[in-house]
């Protein structure tokens, strides 16, 4: 995800992190799933939605990079909420990519009650330290 690890992101890294979940997915699911992105719901976009059993799913990926608030990863919840209702969707998953580099403040809930079903949360820590450079023998 990191173009410098530990300050700043690589091109498009949302983009990196929705192909490796959608890949995981379809793994999981095979031929008896269908895994969609970037599907128009109203005013914005649904990350991924997958289709598998008779059920369909939304997942919602946030991005944090180093200096991000905490309101970025937050409004994935409203968001959500927004989609499942447009889609009669009851479960949806909010996935956050942290990249900040404390854990200090605000923390959002794993799981989110909203008017229109459940948002479930996974935080996944991508911070790590820049490697440190080695100095030269003279």
């Amino acid at each position: 995800f990191w173009n410098i690890p530990g300050e700043r992101f690589s091109q498009n890294p949302e983009q990196i992190a929705k192909n490796i979940l959608c890949a995981c997915l379809r793994m999981k699911f095979g031929a008896n799933a269908f895994v969609g992105t970037e599907l128009q719901s109203g005013a914005g976009f649904i990350d991924i939605l997958v289709y598998a059993r008779g059920k369909s799913c939304i997942f919602e990926l946030k991005m944090l990079g180093v200096n991000y608030g905490f309101g970025y990863a937050e409004s994935g919840v409203s968001q959500l909420n927004s989609y499942m209702g447009t889609h009669s969707v009851r479960e949806a998953y909010l996935i956050v990519f942290d990249g900040r580099k404390t854990e200090r403040g605000q923390k959002l809930e794993p799981k989110y009650e909203v008017e229109n079903g459940v948002i479930y949360v996974t935080v996944v820590k991508i911070y790590h330290e820049p490697p440190t450079r080695k100095k030269r023998c003279a």
